[in-house]
């Protein structure tokens, strides 16, 4: 495992008011969106902040069963063989304390240690896999704070399905069908912060896009921060965490661009799927879901009861496999999960995935 910036710890350690600073930061900052909705592009331009260090995609919150009863002695290296966190991000393994008691105490001195390199106040993470699990995270962390990310899922779902070509995960058998999907969870998400008095902050892909340094300002107001002019130029971002492929060439780019329509790589079944979704959602949240919404939608037909049954099932079904995966993670050897991940990706490679398949 790579170190990263050896020696700036200690350096950190003898500034007692940086000390005091995370010492006393109430809590974590999760920045979520649904997959493809412009989650890396905000943490690449937040991370600029020099008060700002967060972790791309670490996911660990979600691995309780690495922690089950008490931790597992090679917890950081099963973290590490499923995405490869603590590489990305070149966290130094010895630094971290070795009496973690529990998940959430892990998460945070992972967090901490984090920031501590950069010499930041402000921890947490960036991850769409947190848009279905945001009262999950707020009951581990009570304190935390969220910035929430909307985007059509017209754009979300056509995303998703070119970045299918090239991204193995992208063409999984039923992601697309769990992004619509999420899209709702993450507005009743959404519903049970504000509702139990959560700090949380909103906007929208094409807000970020359009205006950016105007969605940042407002960013940094919520989080009680100065507004740094850096933080709206991409090209001197650190995106050396986020992982390689092309479905990640804009955000490595060297501006801030908008991504292209790509809804005719949606098949028309799955897209009219979706603007029946979009129709309904517009009649049952109006005014109170996020601008990414049209008039257009509400004359499209609505889901039927027996859809929205069937595929609030599947959604389950998929939500289920999901997450028990993530819990054989801790009895399976890390040997027997690579070869099948290799044997995965050879088998992508040897197909070629249609932008079709929901």
């Amino acid at each position: 495992m790579q170190v990263r910036q050896a020696g700036t710890t200690a350096n950190l350690l003898m500034d007692s008011s940086y000390v005091a600073d995370i010492l006393t930061a109430p809590g974590p900052l999760f920045v979520v969106g649904v997959w493809r909705s412009g989650t890396s592009l905000l943490y690449s331009l937040l991370n600029q902040h020099s008060k700002i260090a967060l972790l791309y995609e670490g996911d660990l919150p979600l691995l309780g069963s690495l922690f089950w009863l008490k931790p597992s002695k090679n917890w950081l290296a099963k973290w590490n063989f499923w995405n490869q966190a603590v590489t990305r991000h070149r966290i130094d393994a010895t630094q971290l304390p070795g009496d973690f008691k529990n998940l959430q105490s892990a998460c945070e001195s992972v967090y901490k240690h984090y920031a501590n390199t950069k010499g930041a106040s402000i921890w947490g993470e960036k991850s769409p896999t947190f848009h279905d699990r945001l009262p999950h995270l707020a009951k581990m962390f009570p304190a935390a704070k969220f910035i929430i990310i909307w985007r059509s899922p017209i754009g979300i779902c056509s995303s998703m399905a070119r970045a299918a070509r090239t991204s193995s995960w992208n063409a999984r058998k039923g992601v697309r069908h769990r992004a619509l999907m999420g899209c709702e969870e993450m507005e009743h998400g959404r519903k049970w912060l504000r509702s139990h008095g959560r700090q949380v902050h909103e906007l929208s892909y094409d807000e970020l896009t359009a205006n950016p340094e105007a969605s940042l300002r407002s960013l940094c107001g919520f989080l009680n921060i100065p507004y740094e002019p850096q933080m709206a130029l991409l090209a001197d971002s650190d995106r050396s965490a986020i992982y390689e492929g092309e479905h990640h060439i804009l955000v490595k780019g060297a501006g801030i661009v908008k991504a292209k329509d790509h809804s005719g790589a949606l098949g028309l079944e799955f897209k009219q799927k979706i603007q029946r979704y979009m129709a309904m959602w517009l009649r049952e949240f109006g005014a109170n879901w996020p601008p990414v919404l049209t008039l257009s939608d509400a004359g499209c037909k609505e889901p039927s009861f027996a859809e929205r049954m069937w595929d609030r099932s599947r959604y389950n079904v998929l939500r289920s496999a999901e997450l028990l995966v993530r819990l054989s993670l801790r009895v399976i050897p890390i040997g027997i999960w690579r070869f099948y991940r290799d044997f995965k990706e050879r088998r992508f490679r040897a197909q070629k995935p249609s932008g079709n398949e929901a």
